[in-house]
């Protein structure tokens, strides 16, 4: 497996799979942008929207426009958590991370 970052530093990728979480978002990216960013690891995210029927798509599609580090997933409905952590650990590994974690959106 290749790393995702050719400078030696190990990288996370972190997969949130998400289901109308709309009006939770900027908080959790508020807090990530607070632990992440001054780390060492070089970190992306995978959301896998689980048939949302909120803007949550919308708002990932916005971030991702001005973050290279989000990469999402949208189901066309809701499939469940077991589903959305599933695609969401694969899309990870083809990213080519060094470590996954899974973590929800209310943290």
């Amino acid at each position: 497996m290749q790393r995702a970052s050719g400078d030696g530093h190990e990288t996370l990728c972190l997969v949130v799979p998400c289901y109308n979480e709309e009006e939770s978002l900027p908080a959790f990216f508020e807090r990530m942008d607070q632990l992440y960013g001054e780390s060492g690891l070089i970190t992306s995210y995978v959301f896998v929207n689980d048939g949302s029927s909120d803007d949550t798509l919308a708002f990932i599609r916005q971030r991702q426009a001005t973050d290279d580090s989000v990469h999402y997933i949208s189901f066309s409905k809701n499939f469940g958590k077991e589903a959305a952590l599933l695609a969401g650990m694969s899309r990870a590994l083809e990213l080519g991370t060094d470590f996954v974690g899974l973590i929800d959106v209310d943290l």
